[in-house]
Parts: structure tokens; C-alpha cells; sequence
């Protein structure tokens, strides 16, 4: 099922059919924005530790959800970075799908020469 949340930059497809948000780590619900400012700050950060002087200019997350009333059932949720067209937001997706390709033929060839 697809579902489409106007005025906003999420979309979610899932048999949940709720959204899931980030939580303080003290457990304490925070406001949509402010969980879009701390998730955009936290991508940013991961990028510069790994390397420094990168400027991000646009990001996706797809993100795997289990509703505990559905056990059976499961979900996705779709994030990407405020004004991210939806071509580049294909463009990143297929870019992740082809390097973890890659990474997986690398691995084959690496185990095929240990044996």
C-alpha cells in the first residue's frame, strides 16, 4: 500500500500504514522538524568523520519497519533530504543498488580465491 503525506517530504509504503519518527534516547517524543533537523545534522556529521570537507547534497534512507500488532506483516519508510527531487532521489537509490552489487561480486571473488 502507498501513502501519501502532502506538505511533507516523506512518503511511506507499508502494510503498517503509520509513520515512525526518531525518539530522544531518554524516550521523550519530539516534533516531526525537529527529527528532520537532528536526522539531517546527524547524516551530516557521518560524512564529514568519514570524509572531512564533503558537502552532502541530497540523501535517501529506506528504512525496514515491523508493527508489533502485525507481526506477519511489514513496512518501509522512505526519507529523503528537504528538496530533493524525485529523479535524484531514483538517481541515489539505483547508485546504492549498483555499489552493493559491486560489493558482493568483490566479496565472491575474494572468498572463491581463499578456498
Amino acid at each position: 500500500m502507498q501513502k501519501h503525506i502532502p506538505h511533507h517530504r516523506h512518503e511511506l509504503m507499508s502494510v503498517v500504514g503509520d509513520m515512525v519518527f526518531p525518539l530522544l534516547r531518554k524516550g521523550v517524543g519530539m516534533g516531526q522538524k525537529d527529527a528532520e533537523g537532528v536526522l539531517d545534522d546527524a547524516i551530516g556529521e557521518l560524512v564529514q568523520e568519514g570524509d572531512p570537507g564533503a558537502i552532502v547534497t541530497g540523501w535517501v534512507l529506506s528504512i525496514s519497519v515491523k508493527h508489533p500488532t502485525m507481526p506477519r506483516g511489514d513496512g518501509y519508510i522512505s526519507l529523503n533530504s528537504e528538496g530533493l527531487p524525485y529523479h535524484s532521489q531514483i538517481g541515489l537509490l539505483h547508485a546504492a543498488l549498483e555499489e552493493k552489487n559491486n560489493q558482493i561480486l568483490v566479496n565472491t571473488f575474494l572468498e572463491a580465491g581463499r578456498g
